[in-house]
């Protein structure tokens, strides 16, 4: 069970969850035991106006809670949902438990989360024009999650995993730029979220015609295999041509997400507001799961770390607007 406090309210022995992200909150984990003064001054110094604490595991409560009901697993150990994928390639239950207000968010996002890579798996096993159109539908779920259950989006924020496979990093960026899109589009009806989500969450699809042995190199790409790699957006975008009902601004995402401000980027070296607004948008979810994904030949950054080296040291790739807008969802 949990439960919102102020700051102020704070006591030794209450296990706290703080927003993942940005905040340089000096703890190794964003879950932390106040097992201290020095601890218990430190968060309330971050004068947060709601803190999540964890009545399971705080000591403090011990007496307020029945000893037979084990603890809440944490975010990471939520398993997918089970299903028949020769019957559909998303689960019918997913629906089910996106609309379950009685559901806790942190759960809620754990499931949606977990399930939304393993269905990510199997479209990129099988990008077949059904499978496509099915995954699109169902994006339309998790854009009315996010836009009705602001609790259960930022737990979504957080959960992004940082092991890198394609799959996980398809749907890191699809979340993430989702998030930026709600807030920097909000109030105009000019902009389909739930189309401008589908390109994001399929923006890596062209990947499945790239050679597997280039995708999971534990190192340096030599030139040959770095063009073939930037093939990738061009790839995505035709594999797209053959579902004609994804409108022409999912292929555009598809296509541009490699795109730099500066005209840097592939695989058309567009620059500026050539970019399509959404592509742009897009881009800045795509270097920041990278940068904190681990990978065969690097470590992962924290999310601190990601944003301070494109602030100080990319920042002419990237919308500066927009990238500053990014910013703010780890605050």
């Amino acid at each position: 069970m949990f439960k919102k406090v102020k700051a102020a309210e704070l006591q030794l022995g209450m296990f706290v969850i703080l927003p993942p992200g940005f905040i340089d909150h000096k703890f190794q984990k964003h879950q932390i035991l106040i097992d201290s003064e020095e601890k218990l001054e430190k968060v309330k110094a971050f004068d947060l106006q709601d803190i999540t604490v964890d009545m399971a595991k705080s000591p403090v409560f011990a007496s307020e809670r029945t000893q037979d009901v084990p603890p809440p697993a944490d975010m990471k150990d939520y398993v997918p949902l089970d299903w028949d994928a020769s019957k559909g390639l998303v689960p019918e239950q997913l629906k089910e438990v996106i609309a379950d207000k009685k559901i806790e968010p942190m759960k809620k996002a754990g499931i949606v989360y977990s399930t939304s890579l393993k269905v990510m798996e199997k479209l990129l096993d099988n990008p077949t024009v059904d499978n496509i159109r099915q995954y699109r539908s169902s994006v339309e779920d998790m854009v009315g999650l996010v836009l009705k259950e602001p609790s259960t989006a930022s737990f979504l924020a957080g959960l992004t995993s940082h092991d890198y496979y394609t799959y996980t990093h398809s749907v890191n960026v699809g979340v993430l730029a989702l998030l930026l899109a709600k807030d920097l589009l909000k109030g105009s009806d000019a902009h389909d979220l739930n189309e401008l989500a589908a390109g994001f969450f399929l923006h890596d699809l062209g990947k499945t015609r790239i050679d597997l042995n280039i995708i999971t190199k534990p190192g340096r790409l030599t030139p040959g295999e770095r063009a073939n790699m930037m093939r990738h957006p061009n790839y995505g975008y035709e594999i797209l041509k053959y579902s004609p009902d994804l409108s022409e601004e999912i292929r555009i995402i598809v296509q541009q997400h490699h795109e730099r401000y500066d005209g840097s980027g592939y695989p058309n070296g567009l620059k500026n507001e050539d970019i399509h607004l959404y592509g742009r948008l897009c881009a800045i979810a795509d270097v920041f799961d990278a940068l904190t994904s681990k990978r065969p030949y690097k470590s992962s950054m924290s999310p601190f770390q990601a944003l301070s080296l494109m602030k100080n040291e990319m920042i002419q790739h990237f919308d500066r607007g927009m990238f500053e807008k990014f910013v703010l969802l780890f605050a």
